[in-house]
C-alpha cells in the first residue's frame, strides 16, 4: 500500500514549488529599488570648501539659480562610470589617495 503523503511535498519544498509555480522571484532576488538611494560621506574640510566654490562658479557661469554639491556629484557619477578615460583618470587618483 502507498503513502498518500509521499507524493505531496511540505515545509520549504512546497513553498519553493508554489513559488516557481506562480512565477514569484527565487529567495533572496529584490526588486529594483524605486527611490534615489542616499549616500554619506566624510571629506576634508579643504576638499568640501573646494568643492563648493567650484559649485558656485558653475552657478554664476551657467546663469542656473542653484548648483548643489548633489547635482555635482551626480554628474561626476555619470561621467567616469560613462567614459573609460575619465574611470581611469578616477582609478589613478584612487591610488594616490590610498598611498598618502
Amino acid at each position: 500500500m502507498t503513502d498518500p503523503k509521499r507524493g505531496r511535498r511540505t515545509g520549504m519544498a512546497a513553498a519553493a514549488g508554489r513559488r516557481a509555480e506562480s512565477g514569484a522571484p527565487a529567495p533572496g532576488a529584490t526588486a529594483a529599488r524605486a527611490r534615489p538611494v542616499r549616500m554619506t560621506i566624510e571629506v576634508p574640510p579643504e576638499l568640501f570648501r573646494s568643492l563648493t566654490s567650484w559649485t558656485h562658479e558653475v552657478m554664476v557661469e551657467t546663469g542656473a539659480t542653484r548648483v548643489t554639491i548633489s547635482d555635482a556629484v551626480r554628474a561626476m557619477i555619470r561621467l567616469t562610470l560613462a567614459d573609460d578615460a575619465m574611470a581611469a583618470a578616477v582609478r589613478a587618483q584612487m591610488e594616490t589617495d590610498r598611498e598618502r
